[in-house]
């Protein structure tokens, strides 16, 4: 577009600025309002967080059902594993006892060796903090040192098992090995 004569120039600059003008507001309102739909969004987490808690606290009922894991399931069998890992077994089998739930010896026994062998490093159990818990997954850590050409090194590694629960009786399963 070519134009001459000085009046139509400012027009076109002028129609240009216009232009621009609108096109920026334009954007700063599509800018605002996607800044406040994330605001909305971010409340209805922290709602659906803070409901997710409300049904979190109810974990101190007892439960009908007898093959998940209550709260205090989960709490006895962290202790349990603590004490395992502690090398200090007499009492382990007691609390094991004293809440009622029992293992197979074999998986005691592989539980045990895991735990006490020089590799150990730490364990997690990985629940969903529900009122009843179908599974759970022990998570056991291993840090293994090995030398190469005069310098330490270490390897970690992660055995998963899962832990389901039938009645008292707690079954142990491989859930797989990562590192």
């Amino acid at each position: 577009m070519v134009v001459t004569n000085p009046h139509d120039k400012k027009l076109t600059i002028m129609k240009s600025n216009i232009t621009i003008l609108m096109l920026s507001s334009f954007l700063i309102f599509a800018c605002k309002q996607e800044v406040k739909n994330e605001k909305t969004k971010e409340v209805n987490k922290a709602e659906i967080i803070q409901s997710n808690e409300t049904k979190h606290s109810k974990n101190d009922k007892p439960q009908n059902n007898t093959n998940c894991f209550t709260q205090n399931d989960i709490e006895n069998l962290n202790l349990f594993f603590k004490y395992i890992s502690s090398k200090d077994s007499a009492p382990a089998l007691a609390l094991i006892d004293s809440s009622n739930l029992k293992f197979k010896k074999e998986d005691i026994s592989n539980l045990r060796k895991l735990f006490l062998s020089n590799d150990f490093d730490s364990f997690e159990l990985k629940h969903e903090n529900i009122d009843c818990d179908d599974y759970i997954i022990l998570d056991i850590m291993e840090r293994i040192k090995y030398e190469d050409d005069g310098e330490i090194h270490y390897s970690e590694r992660n055995i998963m098992y899962k832990l389901t629960k039938k009645g008292k009786n707690i079954y142990v399963e491989s859930a797989g090995i990562a590192g």
